[in-house]
């Protein structure tokens, strides 16, 4: 009786770690440990600064400090499994969160200004309560990925691959992916959180000062976020020989577009890329990958959730916004320059239909995890072009204006001239085309319009108003309902409505040239577009 129970004891322990294999995968859970440290530099922050410690950080020039965030995975290695297959095992994460701090300056204000508001506000903040906010941020890093750490044991212990360079691949791959999921949670709660900290402390040092007691409550101005910046640097402003990249553009509808060269599945692909300063992530056509004989299913990343598309409404479309999976490619070039980002959305993107456009754009759309990195610059006078210039110490001549910029989507653009875009310092540099009044209209009188005809687009004239410099035209013979051949000496087959509308509004030139077909041949008549 001993040795039978003796015997069942065996049997039952073999059996609880069959079931624990069963449940858990071929290799045991192995917990985690978590070697964290968290510092302040001692090298104050800059706005120039921010694109380099955190490119992905919104509105560098209103942060009062940032936290460089760094995790490693400890001890990986590779395990046998049953049947030849093979998993993985870690020891720990090495952690490690740098915080820099804005010195001194006119984003800080005095204690006396506190309001004695409730809830924080978007402008109040002392050097001395900036630095306890960054120290919550600061250890949150820590405790989030304390907090998940369990999640990611569990998900490396699933790995079982055919070899061991693969099986340490694939634990790279997930790590990775964790990693990044980490970075979304520490981001929503990091700034709330710290903001909060932050506040509660000027609460108590107001209260110890006696600055709210029986104090009545007051809506103060804040301070214009232009004089909380810092100046514009000094010096000569970049000449041609800094410029990173210049890439010709085509204008559709006003908005630029650019090629790009991109390396995915062993391809190099060449596409038109529209760029859209009003969406938040860059999109791919999933139709255009297929047409160059890629299956875009396979360019998903594993795991991923799916991100949200955001892209400039057209033609009177409304607002394009939607969830879409990510794809990762190899590598992004725009006229022999690497980009800085890999990850898409993967989402349709054809644009512009005809009539009123050449064709359709585009493969795809460069958003704002590309024009976080550095400054660009549109410039629409023909031949149009984009250009991209180096971060460091960029700035326009004095006489260039320019305006704080924090909200691109509130900044109108099309058909505004020459400008450019400068995240990294937080501007938005203007050109002496850019006046209050905004983009010229058409006064000239007369109304032309695209409409598809057999097939084929066609420029109509649709009004010609009397008493307006247009009606010159008339004594030309021409009528309402004839088509135009040529605007400006250019075939209009190979202009959009945007350009069109743009030249009759004068903003090329003071007079247009028309060309049309009578019953006699063809007829040129040039007028003034302003009376």
């Amino acid at each position: 009786m001993k040795t039978l129970g003796l015997l069942w004891l065996v049997f039952a322990s073999l059996t609880s770690a069959a079931a624990s294999k069963e449940t858990t995968g071929k290799i045991p859970v192995r917990d985690l440990d978590i070697r964290s440290a968290f510092r302040v530099s001692s090298e104050p922050l800059t706005t120039e600064k921010v694109a380099g410690l955190d490119p992905s950080q919104d509105n560098p020039h209103l942060q009062s400090w940032i936290v460089s965030r760094h995790a490693e995975l400890m001890g990986l290695k590779a395990m046998p499994q049953p049947k030849g297959r093979y998993g993985v095992t870690a020891s720990g994460i090495q952690a490690l969160a740098v915080g820099f701090l804005r010195g001194k300056g006119p984003w800080y204000q005095e204690e006396s200004k506190f309001t004695c508001e409730k809830n924080p506000d978007s402008w109040f903040g002392t050097e001395e309560g900036a630095r306890k906010a960054l120290g919550v941020a600061g250890t949150l890093w820590s405790e989030v990925l304390s907090s998940q750490k369990w999640d990611l044991a569990l998900r490396l212990n699933r790995i079982s691959e055919s070899t061991e360079a693969v099986a340490l691949d694939q634990a790279e791959i997930v790590f990775r992916q964790w990693l990044r999921k980490m970075d979304e949670v520490w981001r929503a709660k990091a700034t709330s959180l710290a903001r909060n900290e932050e506040w509660n402390f000027y609460w108590a040092e107001a209260k110890a000062d006696g600055l709210c007691a029986g104090k009545p409550k007051q809506l103060a101005t804040p301070p214009s976020i232009q004089s909380r910046m810092e100046p514009v640097p000094a010096g000569k402003p970049p000449a041609v020989s800094d410029l990173l990249a210049r890439a010709p553009s085509r204008l559709w509808d006003g908005n630029f577009s650019v090629r790009l060269n991109i390396s995915v599945g062993g391809k190099n692909l060449n596409g038109r890329f529209l760029i859209d300063p009003h969406a938040p992530l860059s999109v791919i056509d999933p139709t255009w990958l297929e047409n160059q004989g890629m299956l875009p299913s396979l360019l998903k990343i594993p795991g991923e959730p799916p991100g949200k598309v955001e892209l400039t409404p057209f033609n009177d479309q409304g607002p394009r916004k939607a969830l879409a999976p990510k794809i990762r490619v190899g590598r992004v070039e725009m006229s022999n320059f690497v980009l800085p980002i890999r990850d898409f959305l993967l989402y349709d993107t054809e644009f512009f239909g005809p009539p009123e456009n050449v064709a359709t754009c585009c493969d795809g759309v460069l958003g704002q995890d590309f024009l976080k990195h550095y400054p660009v610059e549109f410039d629409p006078k023909a031949p149009s072009e984009v250009r991209v210039w180096p971060v460091e110490n960029f700035h326009w001549s004095p006489e260039v204006p320019w305006v704080e910029i924090h909200n691109l989507k509130d900044t109108p653009l099309v058909g505004r001239g020459r400008y450019t875009i400068d995240i990294p310092h937080g501007r938005l540099w203007l050109s002496p085309e850019h006046s209050k009044q905004g983009p010229k209209k058409n006064a000239s009188g007369l109304t032309l319009a695209f409409e598809e005809v057999g097939g084929e687009r066609v420029l109509f004239v649709k009004d010609i108003k009397s008493r307006s410099p247009a009606q010159a035209l008339l004594k030309e013979g021409l009528r309402q309902g004839m088509s135009i051949s040529h605007v400006d000496g250019k075939l209009v087959a190979e202009m959009d409505q945007w350009e069109i509308d743009r030249r009759l509004a004068g903003e090329l030139s003071d007079t247009v040239v028309l060309r049309w077909q009578t019953q006699h041949g063809t007829k040129i008549a040039p007028f003034r577009v302003k009376s």
